[in-house]
């Protein structure tokens, strides 16, 4: 499915970006679109074609392994202590 990437940009390390599928609804999409940390960056077609310093199929992949981990382990701070 063709889509979009929204890729955001620390507001505090110029060397960290998020990317979010510009079609997920999903809470934490919604909290990295509203951070005070992050600022809109660019956006990047979901062409599947890798773009200089952006792979689509490992962002994919990033953020479904996020969701699993956060599935696992649905608050971190407990098993932090």
């Amino acid at each position: 499915m063709a889509g979009e990437f929204e890729i955001f940009r620390s507001r505090h390390n110029a060397n960290h970006y998020v990317a979010v599928s510009a079609a997920d609804k999903s809470t934490n999409a919604t909290r990295v679109r509203t951070s005070q940390n992050l600022s809109i960056f660019t956006s990047i077609a979901d062409d599947g074609t890798h773009h200089l310093g952006f792979d689509p199929v490992a962002a994919k992949a990033a953020i479904n392994r996020e969701r699993r981990i956060r599935l696992i382990y649905p608050c971190p701070n407990v098993w932090r202590r």
